[in-house]
């Protein structure tokens, strides 16, 4: 979904709120606070679009119906946070989802007043992050600067955002302070920017720039659980796009030091083709969406190289040497999805961000890759497929359910497929399998 275009500060909060997205990757919860509302409500949606991407992310209004996220409800949404803690409404009757991926939910405050001192202390606060945290999603709550109980609040998650005025004087741990600069406080129209701040008696978590997150492993469920019930985002795998209004210009790339793909395909009918994880076919991951074929290795790889950069990451880019008649025989491959329905958003979405045409690239059933590496550290992963990469080996990670990552290659709609990429990889003195692909992106 791409953010509404709203003139003025407002658009600009959203967008400084985009920009600095990717740095709450290991959040699990904050507070956002500001002596405008507005503008903290536009802060959060600007984070909480990007982060849905890749996980599920819901935003909690408790200072009243505030209109950049009344304005995204249906008209049917009859309950909000006060129907839950006050009355027992489940809280799955109150969060609503609003991106087609099911991933970006809104709960709104509900009808009436609302009484901070006796909402923003509850104990279902603590529970509600918990469960967040678990699952590694995300919850963000809007709350009023000088609300009672905000402290409570504020120590229940990791921290807090501020949002325009520094003397706000919030509590600790600050996350970020987010600031528009350049023109006088009553009228600051420049651009954004963020500024770390550790205000408050307690040490701050870190700031924005020097965070070391901690990576600890967290299994996948659905599930948040909560005091008054259970809230499940039931939707699609996030995808993991980032807005852009160009493609990036196409940069040159070494000649992979591995034989190229298809060098060797001559004997590959030798080659044994066998799947090593026939019990997998039901929870394979097995929706990709293929981008573009293309004639030559060397380009597939440039455009691998496009799809990673860090303005435009694209989750689970590979390339699949397949030969189809007489089609290109090197596919770009994107995302790896348990859902069709998954594959569709990321297809969507990269048209909609003019990454692709909008005639280009079509989803595929594909649950066969190549197992490179088994039971890697999460926090491992990144730098193994970077090192891949560098040998011009399209390889890729999927978070497991235990909580370590499995590095793929490929997608493939039959084991056979596979055995060109396969004996690619042989000839470079790898020795991976052929396996239904399982895990998901992170």
């Amino acid at each position: 979904m791409t953010a509404p275009t709203i003139a003025g500060v407002e658009s600009r909060w959203e967008a400084e709120g985009r920009r600095i997205a990717e740095e709450f990757d290991g959040v699990t919860s904050a507070v956002v606070v500001s002596a405008d509302p507005t503008a903290a409500a536009q802060v959060a949606l600007g984070i909480a679009r990007v982060q849905a991407r890749r996980r599920r992310v819901a935003i909690a209004d408790m200072v009243g119906e505030l209109a950049p996220l009344q304005t995204l409800l249906p008209r049917d949404a009859a309950h909000g946070i006060v129907d839950s803690f006050v009355y027992g409404v489940s809280l799955s009757k109150i969060a609503y989802p609003i991106d087609p991926a099911q991933n970006l939910y809104i709960m709104p405050s509900g009808p009436g007043p609302l009484d901070h001192a006796a909402l923003l202390p509850s104990e279902r606060w603590a529970k509600l992050a918990s469960g967040f945290k678990e699952v590694d999603a995300l919850l963000m709550v809007i709350a009023p600067i000088d609300a009672a109980g905000l402290d409570d609040l504020v120590a229940v998650t990791d921290g807090v955002v501020t949002v325009g005025d520094r003397t706000l004087g919030a509590p600790a741990p600050v996350l970020a302070d987010v600031q528009l600069v350049g023109e006088p406080e009553a009228a600051r129209t420049s651009a954004p920017r963020i500024a770390a701040s550790s205000g408050g008696s307690r040490s701050p978590v870190a700031t924005l720039e020097t965070r070391a997150f901690d990576d600890e492993l967290r299994r996948r469920t659905l599930m948040f659980v909560a005091g008054v019930g259970t809230l499940v985002l039931v939707g699609a795998i996030a995808y993991w796009v980032s807005n852009r209004q160009a493609k990036p210009v196409v940069s040159p790339r070494m000649t992979p030091a591995v034989t190229p793909v298809g060098a060797a395909a001559a004997s590959r009918g030798t080659l044994a083709v066998r799947v090593e994880n026939p019990g997998d076919s039901a929870r394979a991951a097995a929706y990709s969406v293929d981008l573009v074929q293309l004639q030559a290795y060397n380009s597939a790889l440039v455009q691998l190289e496009q799809l990673d950069a860090p303005q435009t990451p694209v989750p689970a880019t590979t390339i699949s040497p397949i030969q189809v008649n007489n089609s290109a025989p090197f596919h770009v491959i994107a995302g790896a999805f348990i859902n069709r329905a998954s594959a569709d958003s990321l297809l969507s979405h990269m048209r909609d961000d003019h990454q692709i045409t909008p005639a280009t690239g079509r989803v595929v059933r594909a649950p066969f890759a190549l197992l490179i590496e088994s039971k890697v550290a999460r926090a491992n992963a990144a730098a193994l497929v970077s090192g891949y990469r560098r040998e011009g080996l399209p390889v890729y990670a999927l978070l497991q359910d235990e909580g370590a990552a499995n590095l793929y290659a490929g997608a493939f709609e039959t084991p056979a497929q596979a055995a060109t990429l396969l004996e690619t990889f042989n000839t470079s003195g790898k020795n991976p399998t052929i396996v239904y692909r399982t895990g998901r992106i992170f």
